[in-house]
This record gives C-alpha cells, structure tokens and sequence, in this order.
C-alpha cells in the first residue's frame, strides 16, 4: 500500500479542477509564444526622384506592418536615401523626414545621418553616390489601425561652386540654397490577433466553463457534509470527464466557427480578445444547459 501522503499527491494530479488549470495554463503559454513568434512579412520598395542633376533613390516599407507583440516593445526599421550626383555640382546640407505626428510611427527629429556602411563606395572625394539612414521606431497600442498619412523627405541642398540657385539666402554663409520636398507614401497598420490565438481564447473560455461548474460542485459537497473519500472521489476523473475532454476539442471547434461568423471583431484588441472568452464560455453554458434540461426531460 502507498502511504498516505502519496496518496493525496496521487489524488490531487487526478483532481479534474487541477487539471483544468494545467489546460487553461499551457493554452495561454501557446497564445504567447504564437503572438511573439508570429511571422510578419516585409516588404520594401524604391523610389526614384528626379531633383535637378541628381537623382534620390528612397527605399522603405510599401506597407508596414506591425504585430502585436511591439505592445512591449518597438520595431526599429531604417529608412535609407541614396543620392547619385554625378556631376557633382551640389552639396547635400542636411535631410529631414516630416509627416504625422501619429505615436505608432516615430523618429528623431536631427534628421537623416551620413551611412559609411557600403562598400565598395568608400571613396567619398570621387564617388557620385552619397548614402543617408533615418532610424524608424513603431509600437503596438493595442488597437488594430490603418494609418495612411503622407510623409516628406525634406532635402536641403546649394550648389558647390556657390552659385545661385534660388533667391533664398543662407545666413549662416553666403552660400545659397534650396529645399525642395519628396513626398514618401508609407502605409503603416498595426495588426491583429491571428485566428489561431482567437482559437485558444475561446479554448480557454469553454476551459473556465468547466472549471466553474466543478468549483459549484465542491461549494455542493460541502454543504451536503461529505466525507473526505467521497469529495475526493467527486472531484477525480471519471468516465464522464473523459469524454468530454476527448469532445472539448470538437466543442472548441464549433464554437470557434461559430464565433468567426456571428462576431464582428473590433479596433481593439483587449474588446477582441473578451469577445472570445466570452464566446467560449457562454456557449459551453448553453450546451451544457441544453444537456441537463434533456436529461430532466427524459425523466419526466
């Protein structure tokens, strides 16, 4: 015989409230790892302007997209400008990106910093192409958005002979220059839960479901002055149980299908994800409810 106190250990790994909460627990462990891993796809363009003897090529995110998982922290990106001057009849003086002032994207406002990182460019004093970088943060506010505002590349530039470009006159030196402005379209959208995270948050309502009709059964036995082997024996597994962990799966399921067609999800995410809980749950009440009424009627 065991003792007693491997007994009891013996008994609480078969305790069915237990055992929920593993479930509930490993179902959560899921929703986080599919959220931080979740793969995000890229895409990036270029753009080419024409700005006198030079030409700017701009490449950066035809649509940026921003899972949820940057709610704790950013996604750095780098917004990068190539210049080809050529003729070398034009000094860059400084570059600055303007646009919304929306929170999810956000950079600094020094502008645009010098890259030295592309060989075999290394040769300044003679090679046409200058490259610039802007370092981009976006974040995650929990709510699913599409943002569409313009941006700008601000490029202020003069002539390296000095000569005249436009009437506007630097007063820092007697050089003269001009600012001109490349409009950037660079869609931005914070996305959503997947489906499958919805899945396991439906699964974790018809979880908790269960779990609270067994809590209303330990609240019952006390009441009705069981013994200590008969509350045990109440609250273990049994063939019932079993079975309807086996059907949980095929319950989550439906509900889930049911879900996806009766509830239209909203901007934010924490609406979103009670909607599924909620979902879950209610919809195992309403099962199990239509279980015990036909078993009254059958009864009767």
């Amino acid at each position: 015989m065991l003792p007693e106190g491997n007994t009891q250990g013996r008994s609480f790994l078969r305790d069915v409230r237990f055992a929920i909460g593993l479930a509930v627990g490993l179902a959560i462990l899921v929703i986080i790892l599919a959220s931080v891993y979740e793969y995000v796809p890229s895409n990036w363009k270029t753009t080419r302007y024409n700005v006198g003897n030079m030409t700017v090529f701009v490449t950066h995110p035809s649509n940026l997209l921003i899972p949820v998982r940057n709610i704790f922290s950013d996604k750095t990106f780098f917004l990068k400008v190539a210049i080809l001057n050529d003729s070398s009849d034009y000094n860059i003086d400084f570059m600055k990106l303007s646009g919304s002032s929306d929170p999810i994207l956000t950079f600094n406002d020094d502008g645009f910093a010098r890259d030295h990182t592309f060989p075999p460019y290394s040769n300044e004093a003679t090679n046409p192409l200058s490259f610039y970088q802007i370092a981009l943060h976006a974040q995650h506010f929990g709510e699913v958005r599409n943002i569409s505002s313009p941006y700008n590349i601000n490029i202020v530039y003069h002539r390296a002979d000095g000569g005249s470009i436009l009437n506007s006159k630097d007063t820092r030196s007697n050089t003269l220059t001009e600012n001109i402005l490349l409009p950037l379209d660079m869609p931005v959208r914070t996305m959503d839960l997947s489906s499958f995270v919805y899945l396991f948050v439906v699964f974790i309502g018809v979880l908790v479901s269960r779990y609270t009709k067994k809590i209303y059964s330990v609240i019952k036995s006390d009441k009705q002055q069981l013994t200590d082997a008969e509350k045990v024996r109440q609250n273990t597994f049994n063939q019932h149980d079993l079975v309807w962990i086996f059907a949980s799966g095929i319950i989550t399921l439906l509900i889930f299908s049911s879900f996806q067609e009766q509830v239209d999800l909203q901007s934010s995410l924490i609406i979103n994800i009670s909607l599924s809980f909620t979902f879950g749950f209610g919809f195992d009440k309403l099962i199990e409810t239509a279980t015990y009424l036909g078993k009254e009627s059958k009864q009767i």
